[in-house]
């Protein structure tokens, strides 16, 4: 150590000229997208015809005494969709001090409030005002009174209100909410996906009494409830493998396992936790894809004869968040639960592995729900979910893979799609390719999704048109590969 050579390092303050500052990119000139006032004028005359029926809506709720703002949506042109110019919009509506952007409601679209009438002035000024706003002015494609989006198909329903960002505001929108819910003789059960985001969920409705909820002052949306589920297909193999013991000297990290629950067999009961959890009785359970997934979790290099991982194992900590689906389907709402009381029953654990989840393609611009909890909940409690990216069968019609799921639109997440571990006659892909059924990115506001991509099977289609597949190994409930 005495004749090794250490480096010295030089740490000093900055000299008076900071050369490693990063220059400023932006510059006093106005986009060239720029209206003419002669457009500016004609397009303002119509934003004024807007805010009529705004202040009839303003005016009216004074009279009931519902002092609820009023909602505008604004849609930026696809030129001035940008952060930056979103700041010269907001110089038309952010009046007397306050900020009304709300967010987006789509891509392209802002949600503003307009609390008073003496604000609702204010914005009438400035879009008269077509010399001193003409840039935000400009940046503006259409404007009109917030409509609610409604789409109530199936038996359950999911609905969401405005979040207007303000504790005291949402409170009184709340319990303005819940008191038409009685009054319609409607139950619902209310769960808080994440900080900012709650949802109400009741039976179907129709007729007067859904034309009701459509026309609360607050309503965001209303839509059916999402359906989770799990599912994998299961093929017997003879392929002999040494069961695994623990190392007491080892300290091995823990994994939640966020499934159908694991089964107790051999060559797992070395790795699993003596305690576990369950959100159903064991009448309810199917524990077939819990248990192939806590094999690929220990077993993974084992199982293929190849030193992909490289680790030596991990404990299980069994979570069964999904019933058995032919017994009992199970809502966004109630996964979302689940989980939650899944994590809190082991704090302690950082590492959750999360591989069912939902259907529906990712929306190219919102984040999900799901999506939303997921970031949520890994945020409070400092931890972080593996999540698939999710399957689809569109190589079969033949057409292009679906994007990832709503489930995995999680920005915290640490999203694993599937590439090949090898190529039989009918499959598709080439080795070390994306796997046919592997969800692709991107996902909302092009975020990069998934993260990684690991071994997971291939498939393709044979002469008869049935699928084939060429899957990776684990356990069966009773043991078997």
């Amino acid at each position: 150590m005495a004749n090794r050579n250490l480096p010295i390092k030089l740490f000093k303050k900055r000299d008076t000229i900071d050369d490693r500052r990063t220059e400023g990119m932006s510059s006093g000139d106005l986009p060239k997208w720029m209206l003419s006032l002669t457009d500016l004028q004609k397009n303002s005359e119509t934003y004024l015809s807007a805010l009529d029926t705004v202040k009839q809506t303003l005016q009216e709720r004074v009279k009931r005494d519902n002092y609820l703002p009023a909602l505008l949506k604004v849609k930026l042109r696809d030129v001035a969709v940008a952060k930056t110019h979103r700041s010269e919009v907001g110089k038309v509506f952010n009046v007397n001090h306050k900020y009304n952007f709300l967010g987006m409601c789509d891509e392209c679209d802002l949600l503003i409030k307009v609390d008073t009438l003496k604000d609702l002035a204010n914005i009438r000024n400035n879009i008269s005002d077509i010399q001193n706003n003409a840039y935000g002015l400009s940046a503006i494609e259409t404007m009109d009174i917030y409509r609610p989006f409604i789409e109530p198909e199936g038996d359950t329903l999911k609905i969401k209100l405005i979040n207007f960002h303000d504790y005291s505001l949402n409170n009184v929108v709340e319990g303005m909410f819940i008191e038409k819910l009685s009054g319609l003789n409607l139950d619902y059960k209310k769960t808080r996906y994440a900080e900012d985001l709650t949802v109400y969920k009741i039976g179907k409705v129709a007729g007067a009494k859904l034309d009701e909820l459509q026309n609360f002052e607050a309503l965001y949306s209303i839509t059916s409830m999402p359906q989770a589920d799990i599912g994998m297909d299961f093929i017997d193999e003879d392929y002999d493998v040494l069961i695994k013991h623990a190392d007491p000297q080892t300290n091995y990290p823990i994994v939640g396992v966020l499934d159908s629950g694991i089964a107790e067999i051999d060559q797992l009961k070395p790795w699993l936790l003596k305690d576990s959890y369950s959100a159903y009785p064991e009448s309810l359970l199917d524990r077939s894809h819990g248990t192939f997934v806590a094999g690929v979790i220990v077993y993974g290099d084992e199982l293929e004869g190849r030193a992909w991982t490289g680790h030596e194992g991990c404990y299980l900590y069994s979570a069964a968040v999904f019933p058995n689906p032919k017994l009992e389907s199970i809502d966004e709402d109630e996964l979302i639960e689940n989980i939650k009381a899944a994590i809190y029953s082991r704090t302690d654990i950082r590492i959750w592995n999360l591989s069912g989840g939902l259907r529906a393609e990712c929306d190219s611009s919102d984040f999900s729900d799901f999506g939303k909890f997921l970031d949520d909940i890994q945020k409070t409690n400092d931890i972080i979910i593996i999540k698939s990216a999710g399957n689809c069968t569109n190589f079969m019609i033949p057409s292009a893979v679906q994007r990832i799921s709503k489930s995995a639109d999680s920005i915290r997440s640490l999203v694993v799609g599937s590439i090949a571990h090898k190529k039989a006659l009918d499959d598709l892909a080439d080795l070390h390719w994306p796997s046919p059924f592997s969800r692709i990115g991107f996902g909302p506001n092009h975020l990069i999704k998934p993260d990684l991509t690991h071994y997971g099977g291939n498939s393709g289609k044979n002469a008869f048109g049935k699928m084939t597949i060429s899957g990776v190994r684990s356990f069966s409930v009773g043991g078997r590969l």
